[in-house]
């Protein structure tokens, strides 16, 4: 038994002897999204399995021209290419892609966030492989380029734009962006292919959302169709109209006849008051034919069609029909379908 013991720790001891002076080669190139060499890049050469001592693990660092050499892998294994640069350190991502095999893998200073890796298979001992295509590492960000004007087709200029992801990711949760005079905004950082929801926002009052879907990595998007916003809306419910410069807020939804609109505004302190009733040419500017339930931005929610303006003369009083963009008057005290709205000049 004992002499059983002794070839066979013997055996071991020689194959480990002769593992020990096996040597593959391998070359390959790194570079960017233009394909232009990148300098000073290590990359690590991780053995996938089986795991054989002395042979785990190898770094390279490129040279000028983004080459980098292993000289002393085991032959015909598997191995798992990690390129890192500390240069990357403020991305929160990387994408490495690598057109034979169809990898496009996300890496970050820790490593592989994908469950997809470079693998190559080392060559046979004493020889040297060379990469038959180059590993392309970009930045995993996107640009988006836009513009916001407001009903007319003016530009909105200082209005703080937030691009909010929709399905969070460590790094590209939340971005902040300024419009400028010419109502142009650009977020540099998204998440490639990724959805975001943007909300434009003026000192207390916000936008309705628009959804947004990034491009690949490094891609730049333009919005050639610029975000048009006609209200926005305070957390008070104070709406204000970026084409008119009004600002509207919409009183109790339940049948209101004049006497009770007109109460319900003069009363009114939202907002530090200053609410009066509507005359008809402002009522009008808010009908849109065909849009929301009621031909009216969705920020009006009410369920009356009839909206009091001014009277007509003591006994009677005109009201706005949203059904049909037209005016009426009637009977002050008939309450059926009729609401009352605030209006006042945003102050400066």
């Amino acid at each position: 038994m004992k002499v059983l013991k002794f070839w066979a720790v013997l055996a071991l001891v020689g194959l480990l002897a002769i593992g020990c002076g096996k040597k593959s080669g391998l070359e390959g190139k790194v570079v960017d999204g233009k394909g232009q060499p990148m300098a000073k890049v290590k990359v690590v050469a991780s053995q996938v399995s089986p795991i054989i001592k002395g042979y785990e693990q190898f770094e390279a660092t490129t040279g000028s021209d983004g080459t980098f050499r292993f000289g002393k892998l085991y032959p015909s294994s598997e191995y798992a290419l990690l390129p890192w640069s500390d240069a990357w350190v403020n991305t929160p991502m990387m994408t490495v892609q690598y057109e034979p095999t169809n990898l496009r893998a996300q890496i970050n200073k820790e490593g592989w966030t994908t469950d997809r890796k470079m693998t190559i298979k080392s060559g046979p001992e004493g020889e040297t492989l060379i990469l038959p295509a180059q590993m392309m590492v970009k930045s995993a960000v996107t640009t988006v380029e836009g513009k916001i004007v407001n009903g007319k087709g003016q530009p909105l200029a200082n209005l703080k734009v937030v691009a909010k992801q929709i399905q969070p990711m460590k790094g590209y949760e939340q971005f902040e962006t300024t419009t400028e005079a010419d109502g142009t905004f650009r977020f540099d950082k998204l998440c490639p292919v990724s959805q975001y929801a943007l909300t434009a926002q003026e000192s207390a009052f916000f936008s309705e959302k628009k959804m947004l879907r990034t491009g690949m990595d490094e891609q730049i998007e333009k919005n050639l169709s610029p975000w048009t916003i006609h209200f926005m809306v305070s957390s008070e419910g104070v709406i204000a109209d970026s084409r008119t410069g009004l600002e509207w807020v919409v009183g109790p939804d339940r049948d209101t006849n004049y006497a009770q609109a007109e109460q319900w505004v003069a009363n009114c302190k939202v907002m530090e008051g200053g609410w009066r009733m509507p005359m008809r040419q402002e009522l009008s500017t808010l009908y849109q034919k065909g849009v929301g339930e009621r031909n009216t931005d969705s920020a009006f929610k009410t369920n009356g069609n009839h909206v009091w303006t001014e009277p007509r003369d003591s006994s009677s009083a005109w009201n706005f029909n949203f059904n049909n963009g037209n005016e009426y008057w009637g009977n002050p005290d008939i309450s059926s379908n009729g609401r009352g709205f605030g209006v006042r000049l945003r102050p400066q």
